[in-house]
């Protein structure tokens, strides 16, 4: 049954396509990118603190998330600064 999906049925096609349409600059409106981006720095900054309150915290997750949440912080101002939006 697998077989006959198409390559865009996978069962990670939410995060891939998402990831490949910030990449590409593809489909997506520009309000639904700052949105998206939004929702991504929100949920990185909740696992963060939830690893920050975990005993015995992992010091490289840590890194990687807060590395993570500045990569999509930057990608927010350099989408907001995009002349479409004002």
């Amino acid at each position: 049954m697998a077989a006959d999906l198409s390559p865009l049925m996978g069962p990670g096609i939410g995060v891939t396509c998402f990831l490949s349409m910030l990449k590409t600059g593809g489909p997506m409106s520009l309000n639904s990118k700052i949105y998206r981006l939004t929702e991504w720095h929100r949920r990185i900054d909740e696992a963060l603190r939830r690893e920050m309150r975990r005993r015995g915290a992992d010091p490289l997750r840590l890194l990687r998330l807060r590395h993570l949440k500045q990569r999509v912080k930057e990608r927010l101002h350099r989408s907001m600064r995009s002349p479409a939006f004002g």
